[in-house]
């Protein structure tokens, strides 16, 4: 049974020392950050590994995902995702403007995941 904690991996690909502790420890999920993302075809191999050494096909996958400066996949992708702040702001003036952003910026963000394989999205707010 999985343990009840997310652990980082350090790079683009795992390294020994990973994967042995996924193994061991069999955490229950990884989160990814910039430094873990370089491209499409990589990220998705990084997480088929980490599923591998986890022994744990529904191996949860997070992502710390803020849009904007802070976005982790902006660069991968050729539409960009708006910071939540930008929509925030927007809500101010405009509620229903800000509603169609975060429907349209929702739909992007899941879009993403999905070619990505990961199932867990981290968006403060």
């Amino acid at each position: 049974m999985p343990t009840p904690f997310v652990i980082g991996i350090k790079s683009y690909d795992l390294t020994i020392e990973e994967k042995n502790l996924l193994s061991e420890l069999e955490p229950l999920g990884i989160i990814l950050f910039s430094r873990n993302i370089n491209s499409i075809e990589q990220t998705q191999n990084l997480i088929k590994q980490a599923r591998i050494a986890s022994k744990n096909p529904g191996l949860l996958i997070l992502i710390d995902e803020e849009g904007g400066k802070v976005s982790r996949t902006n660069h991968i992708f050729s539409d960009q995702i708006l910071a939540a702040k930008i929509i925030g702001k927007l809500y101010k003036t405009d509620p229903n403007a800000a509603l169609r952003l975060i429907d349209e910026t929702t739909n992007q963000i899941i879009r993403r995941l999905k070619i990505l394989d990961i199932n867990v999205c981290c968006t403060p707010v």
